[in-house]
């Protein structure tokens, strides 16, 4: 710090240094810096203050979520021992409707939210089980009503995918797969989170920033009304060019 720690340590304001040669800051050399650059903090106080009410008031995001079952008919459910056919028809569905064409049919069909269509995974992502043939389908938007009319096109759209891909397989339709809905669409459900941990998070990030930047300054020793001072010949030099 050259000069200024000479100065610091001879008012007081750091307790004394560490085994590392680290200056230790004391309460009374926080409350000295934060006088040292009163222009800083207050506009560090602003900001902190106008993200926090953004955070507060910004409109949470909707989700919409169901499940599905890819099921046999009744009568030819011998035909598919440990659901391996199923997990098939359930992968290729579900990757359909994930294509670019199937985003297609979805925004044709008005569906105006992102969404998201994938396997059940009983696992984790290190050591995935797809084991049942189930499918999750998720919609967010940030409009609830965009939500729940994209979960309704989407679910839609899975049902053709599935007709499609066994009528061009040739299957019989008295052997089609079908859909079963296990868990019914949730409806839009706000995804607020805790707000409280969300600013909590924010004021502590916000105290760290600032006492860098205070940090900072004061180490370069940049003040406002010095920045002011120095800019302030060229300024009438600019007037008088006139």
């Amino acid at each position: 710090m050259g000069d200024a720690r000479e100065v610091v340590t001879a008012s007081g304001w750091w307790a004394g240094q560490t085994g590392s040669g680290t200056w230790l800051m004391t309460p009374q050399g926080m409350a000295a810096l934060l006088r040292r650059h009163r222009a800083a903090v207050v506009v560090m106080l602003i900001m902190a203050a106008g993200i926090g009410y953004y955070l507060k008031h910004a409109a949470p995001g909707y989700a919409d979520t169901a499940t599905v079952a890819f099921v046999a008919p009744a009568d030819q459910s011998d035909l598919f021992n440990f659901a391996d056919s199923l997990i098939v028809i359930d992968a290729l569905a579900a990757d359909s409707v994930m294509a670019p064409n199937g985003h297609q049919q979805v925004t044709s069909a008005g569906g105006t939210a992102a969404y998201h269509v994938a396997l059940v995974n009983l696992s984790d992502e290190d050591y995935p089980n797809y084991s049942d043939p189930y499918v999750t389908v998720t919609t967010t938007s940030g409009d609830a009503a965009a939500a729940q009319q994209t979960m309704t096109v989407v679910m839609d759209v899975l049902q053709r995918e599935l007709d499609s891909i066994q009528a061009r397989g040739g299957s019989p339709r008295d052997m089609w797969i079908r859909l079963h809905t296990i868990a019914a669409p949730s409806g839009a459900i706000a995804q607020t989170g805790s707000r409280t941990r969300v600013l909590a998070g924010t004021a502590a990030l916000a105290v760290i920033a600032a006492f860098m930047a205070l940090t900072f300054l004061d180490r370069h020793r940049v003040r406002l009304p010095d920045l002011l001072m120095r800019h302030a010949p060229l300024r009438g030099a600019a007037r008088t060019g006139r």
